[in-house]
């Protein structure tokens, strides 16, 4: 699997990116812990959660894209455990999940995942050392 994340400060480029059609062929959203229903509105809701935070950036952008197919079970399986690593459980989230066409008319789905990292307290959680974190999760 092949995964990465990165902190972000939830600017509308990110709703941009994860609302492209382009080369999806179908764009799926479920929120966690959050009362709006579009990807723009989810994004702005995550935002506002941080606001007045000791971070630029409080949100934290995830993306997961399999090698072979995910079943439902599967993909909650992989988010309990990115969660259980990164100590992001409970926390509001915005999944978006991209299928696409690949070559030979192979389908592929990844998912995409924007985070509030904020605490309780108002501090960011730490996401040092992620890369083998996350390798440890895809494995």
């Amino acid at each position: 699997m092949i995964g990465g994340m990165v902190e972000h400060d939830g600017h509308k480029a990110l709703a941009v990116h994860l609302c492209k059609t382009g080369d999806n062929e179908a764009i799926a959203v479920r929120t966690h812990g959050l009362s709006s229903g579009t990807i723009t509105e989810a994004i702005a809701e995550l935002r506002l959660m941080g606001l007045g935070c000791r971070t630029g950036k409080p949100l934290l952008h995830a993306w997961a894209s399999p090698s072979s197919a995910y079943s439902e079970r599967d993909w909650e399986n992989h988010r309990a455990a990115f969660e259980q690593e990164f100590g992001l459980q409970g926390f509001p989230c915005l999944e978006v999940f991209h299928l696409k066409f690949g070559d030979g008319g192979r389908t592929a789905q990844h998912v995409h995942r924007v985070y509030l990292r904020v605490d309780a307290d108002g501090r960011a959680l730490r996401t040092s050392h992620s890369a083998v974190r996350q390798e440890k999760v895809s494995r």
